[in-house]
């Protein structure tokens, strides 16, 4: 299973970034808002449905570290210096409950979605590096946040 893992992550780091930017381009920035805004949604109601699973808090902590983490990347874009951090920093902590999670999760993706007009008005050209995948751009990152969350969404069903 270990070397299965591997493999996974190897193809993930050589495809992942084509995949993405190749993904990106073909949005408009205004596009990219609406996508994430509709996730947000369709994630809303399935956090809403199993919010009692075991697997729900880590879960949904990694998504709004990642969704924050993301954001903070995404602002090089408009000034603010690139950190060496990782989305760790940014998760919620561990007794947080449940509803507040998933407000969380909805405000993360809501101020993501209100950096989009600044982020096409800075018309910033330069790749953000994600710690895993690489350089990204900005089109990349937004497109990558709508990704991750949703493919982390999908672990959070009932059994």
């Amino acid at each position: 299973m270990a070397i299965l893992k591997q493999w996974r992550d190897r193809f993930i780091r050589a495809v992942g970034p084509w995949f993405i930017e190749t993904v990106a381009a073909r949005y408009s920035f205004e596009g990219l808002g609406k996508t994430l805004l509709k996730s947000k949604e369709a994630i809303r109601d399935r956090m809403l449905i199993i919010m009692n699973i075991p697997q729900y808090p880590e879960v949904t902590r990694h998504m709004i570290g990642m969704e924050l983490w993301g954001q903070r990347r995404l602002k090089v874009a408009l000034g603010e210096s690139l950190l060496a951090d990782g989305h760790q920093m940014y998760r919620p902590p561990w007794d947080t409950s449940s509803v507040t999670l998933m407000l969380q999760f909805e405000r993360a993706r809501l101020d993501t979605v209100a950096l989009i007009p600044l982020l096409e008005a800075a018309q910033y050209s330069e790749k953000i590096p994600h710690n895993d995948l690489g350089p990204l751009s900005v089109k990349g990152w937004l497109y990558y946040l709508y990704l991750h969350g949703w493919l982390e969404s999908l672990k959070l069903r009932s059994s």
